[in-house]
């Protein structure tokens, strides 16, 4: 796998698992009981926004190196003296 094939597969598995992260374990302001003055009564207590990006990146890091091996050696496979 080329670089620009590795940065793509990188993007779209960092993008696919970063979105629903996202949305787990939130508690909004209505459910915590305290709306502060001036934001959206729906807005996140505490977003932990470093928390979920750094697993996404771990997600995205061990899917794409695990496609990488999996396509280098399915091509090594296939140039192999028969």
């Amino acid at each position: 796998m080329g670089v620009f094939e590795a940065v793509v597969v990188f993007m779209v598995v960092f993008w696919l698992a970063l979105l629903p992260i996202l949305s787990m374990g939130q508690t909004s302001q209505i459910d915590a009981g305290h709306v502060e003055p001036g934001t959206e009564p729906s807005a996140p207590v505490a977003p932990r926004l470093l928390f979920k990006v750094a697993i996404a990146l771990g997600i995205a890091t061990i899917a794409t190196l695990g496609a990488g091996i999996l396509i280098n050696s399915l091509a090594a496979a296939d140039s192999a003296p028969v």
